[in-house]
């Protein structure tokens, strides 16, 4: 019920919460929360320390394997454009044998498993989540019980973005080296297995395993437990000469036993701030396929020390036909894997998938996967929901155009994953970061003002500045407010 002398935004939201799966997408807000007090937390509390979210998605947002290589390094990049920088890498993944020429390397990480040397581990993949991949390992001495290996698994800092996908990026700064780098290394236990070794060195140009070793340190993880169990260690501060980019290539310390490599990533001892996503995506993945494929991950989700969690799903089901009623039960029961193992109120963002090329006939799923989300958000207020949909329709992005942005009938071209990045992140970024920018363009100006009044005169729920569910002059004062202080 509406209160006395308010525009009543519940009678679109809360009301119409049964019925929000079928309401067109351009017709729901670009973004909704009940809960943006916690978003606006997160969100400034970027400035001082990283915030890690995890991506879960599909081929559209796998990096590097799949054609989202792109849209996840432009989304790290339009973040880190708004922040001064990232403080911290994504998790990278041992056993994923990136680092190759196409697509390039991953956001700020780039890596090499030279052969002889750690080989992909297969034993338990429903202990792993989605888009990690376990390396086992045993020392480098050549004559071993790991291929006789000679190699480790090589990860290099790229601090200024050299590799990464220059279509992707946004200007810099990156990673701030001045004051040196921690490295977190993440590994698996499993019965008798040894410690980790890890040799620190520096390269000028692409990974390189025969540079002069800086530092050499051996792990304490306990890794020798029964199998299964995620350990965690940092090591450093270590630094590297201006110009440089650092590398740690990571082995076991034992030729007579292996150990198991689950990730690493760099951290800045000079500016730990940023948004930084984890790409836990798979190519071809239904939401249902991380339950099908992954039901134990969840001790490995927990020690990935998340403060949130992106979740993209949508292109598969709509391709294949996935009625919309499961594909609202497969994200709600992934939400809660993920929570049951997280924490209970971890925050989510739904980001369903923009348009794709179907069959008319899976044309409706694909245009209700918005409304799926948004009913969620509705339900929850710790999810948030993106409408990616209708942020994209906006600049053209559908079938008369769908040659500009899809490369395929499915994955995005260069042009169309800056611009899904870019959109998302300035929708986040306007509403939690700089609420002010109101229409989300990088500046503070009058146009934001005759934005927001215009909003407010629709009655567009987007207008409700202050997320009580009802438009009012409280919700007009605030945003006033917020557009005096500026960001």
């Amino acid at each position: 019920m509406s209160r006395p002398g308010r525009i009543g935004v519940s009678s679109a939201v809360t009301l119409c919460a049964s019925i929000a799966s079928a309401q067109p997408f351009t017709r729901l807000p670009d973004l909704y929360t009940a809960d943006r007090s916690s978003w606006r937390s997160i969100f400034a509390r970027a400035h001082d320390r990283p915030v890690h979210g995890l991506l879960l998605g599909d081929s559209q947002e796998t990096c590097p394997q799949g054609a989202g290589s792109v849209y996840v390094i432009a989304l790290h990049a339009e973040f880190a454009r708004h922040y001064g920088g990232c403080g911290m890498t994504p998790l990278s993944q041992a056993g994923k044998f990136f680092g190759g020429a196409n697509p390039p390397g991953e956001w700020l990480v780039r890596g090499a498993n030279a052969q002889p040397g750690p080989v992909p581990d297969l034993s338990s993949p429903a202990l792993i989540p989605p888009g990690l991949r376990v390396a086992t390992t045993s020392s480098n001495n050549g004559t071993n019980v790991n291929n006789d290996q000679r190699y480790g698994w090589l990860v290099v800092l790229d601090h200024d973005a050299a590799w990464a996908d220059r279509d992707a990026l946004a200007q810099g700064p990156w990673f701030d080296l001045s004051q040196g780098f921690f490295v977190d290394v993440f590994a698996l236990t499993s019965p008798g297995s040894s410690q980790l070794r890890l040799r620190i060195s520096h390269t000028e140009r692409n990974p390189y395993y025969t540079a002069a070793a800086t530092a050499i340190v051996t792990s304490s993880m306990s890794l020798d437990a029964p199998a299964g169990q995620a350990r965690r260690q940092t090591f450093g501060p270590f630094f590297s000469p201006p110009g440089a980019k650092p590398q740690v290539e990571i082995s076991g310390d034992d030729p007579a036993r292996t150990a198991k490599i689950l990730s690493a990533r760099f951290r800045s001892a000079a500016a730990p701030r940023g948004i930084v996503l984890t790409d836990l995506a798979e190519g071809g993945y239904r939401a249902a396929s991380v339950l099908q494929n992954h039901p134990a991950c969840g001790p490995v989700l927990a020690a990935l020390d998340a403060d949130f969690a992106m979740i993209a799903f949508g292109a598969n089901e709509s391709g294949n036909g996935i009625p919309l009623a499961e594909y609202r039960d497969s994200l709600l029961a992934l939400i809660a894997l993920v929570r049951g193992h997280t924490r209970a109120d971890l925050p989510i963002i739904l980001a369903p998938d923009v348009y794709r090329v179907v069959s008319p006939a899976y044309t409706p799923i694909l245009e209700g996967l918005a409304g799926v989300c948004y009913q969620i958000a509705l339900d929850d207020p710790r999810v948030l929901f993106l409408n990616s949909p209708k942020l994209t329709d906006a600049i053209g992005w559908n079938a008369q155009n769908a040659a500009v942005f899809l490369a395929d009938a499915v994955h995005y071209t260069p042009l169309g994953a800056r611009e899904k990045a870019r959109l998302e992140a300035q929708t986040l970024l306007r509403a939690f970061a700089c609420p002010a920018d109101f229409n989300g363009d990088g500046f503070i100006d009058l146009f934001d003002i005759d934005a927001y009044i215009t909003a407010f005169e629709d009655g567009d729920p987007d207008a409700d500045f202050d997320a009580d569910g009802f438009l009012d002059f409280f919700d007009l004062d605030g945003y006033v407010a917020a557009f005096d202080l500026g960001c």
